[in-house]
């Protein structure tokens, strides 16, 4: 990502016209306790953040990876309504369609601090409609950002020097102390003679052997199975950490449309059977049994989507499914 300065400084004003209420509001609601797969750059100014109050330090001086977090969070809903509205324009749309779509949304209840969020999460994350946002939010006054505010920086290097005769003198005096005490420790003293020590024979010594060199690997974390899923499942099936597109069982009947039991969305692969799939579900709506899926971005989902800690078993039959990527360790082990 290489945005520029002038990119950044919208990212940093879009947080001033949130306002200290809606800020705090959204970073409480996040759980950034140690043990969160939270990346430090991120992790660390949303803690000092939940903890200081400080709204403006962080709009001006918190990393823009922390910022996009933040905005991640607050624009995921509406970016769907907004894409959703869009249908087949949603990946290179016009400004005009932009604007309609927006409108659309709003009309629907999204208030400006959310569209707002929404574009400036669509700069942070170079998105094609990215200078049609950028027009937006300074053509439309209800969204106009306001100035960064002038942070004034303490510290004895950025105080403006005080020329004082009796501050140079004191230093003077100082340094000419320092080249006395260093004269006097170089002067030689006078020891008595002493017989020299008798030589020491050197021992012989094993040869050395060079120390190995250690390379640190990252290993995928083992997932722990119950009795009948290792039973029933091939664990260690090539498929096993894939994303796949799928038919995903509904956890509940939804008494609107009772006659619907499943939707295709993604999902994780955990073990392959004879005739089933176990996996976990990948979903847009955030709930306490879900987790941030954080590789959603790389594998060319659309929005930011949580994976279900809830496993699933699905018929390999009859379900067809589309393998769109492979979790890393790394991303394997974020997850358990």
């Amino acid at each position: 990502m290489t945005l520029s300065n002038t990119d950044i400084e919208l990212i940093r004003r879009s947080f001033i016209k949130f306002g200290p209420e809606v800020v705090l509001d959204v970073v409480d609601q996040l759980d950034l306790r140690s043990s969160s797969q939270l990346k430090a750059v991120v992790g660390i100014p949303l803690r000092n953040l939940q903890q200081k109050r400080d709204t403006i330090n962080f709009a001006t001086t918190a990393p823009v990876p922390a910022l996009t977090g933040m905005l991640e969070v607050m624009a995921h809903e509406t970016l769907d309504r907004v894409v959703d509205v869009l249908g087949d324009n949603a990946e290179l749309p016009t400004k005009e369609q932009l604007s309609d779509a927006i409108a659309t949304v709003q009309g629907e209840g999204v208030d400006d601090n959310h569209v707002v969020a929404l574009l400036a999460f669509a700069i942070a994350n170079e998105f094609p409609a990215g200078p049609h946002c950028v027009a937006l939010l300074e053509e439309r006054s209800t969204w106009a950002l306001p100035p960064l505010p002038e942070v004034v920086k303490s510290g004895a290097l950025l105080q403006e020097k005080v020329s004082n005769d009796e501050v140079k003198a004191q230093r003077q005096a100082r340094r000419e102390a320092e080249k006395a005490k260093k004269k006097a420790a170089q002067t030689p003293v006078a020891h008595s003679k002493k017989k020299p020590a008798a030589a020491k024979q050197p021992k012989a010594s094993a040869p050395s052997t060079p120390t190995p060199t250690v390379v640190l690997a990252v290993d995928r974390r083992r997932y722990i199975f119950t009795p009948l899923e290792s039973s029933t499942f091939d664990t260690e099936h090539p498929l096993v950490g894939s994303i796949v597109h799928t038919e995903v069982p509904f956890s509940a009947v939804d008494p609107t449309q009772p006659e619907v039991s499943a939707k295709e969305r993604f999902a994780l692969v955990l073990g392959v059977g004879e005739n089933e799939l176990l996996i976990r579900g990948i979903y847009s709506k955030e709930t306490p049994s879900r987790q941030l899926f954080g590789a959603w971005r790389r594998l060319g989902l659309d929005h930011v989507s949580f994976i279900d800690q809830d496993r699933l078993m699905i018929s390999s039959l009859s379900s067809s499914y589309a393998k769109v990527g492979y979790l890393t360790d790394e991303e394997w082990n974020s997850l358990f």
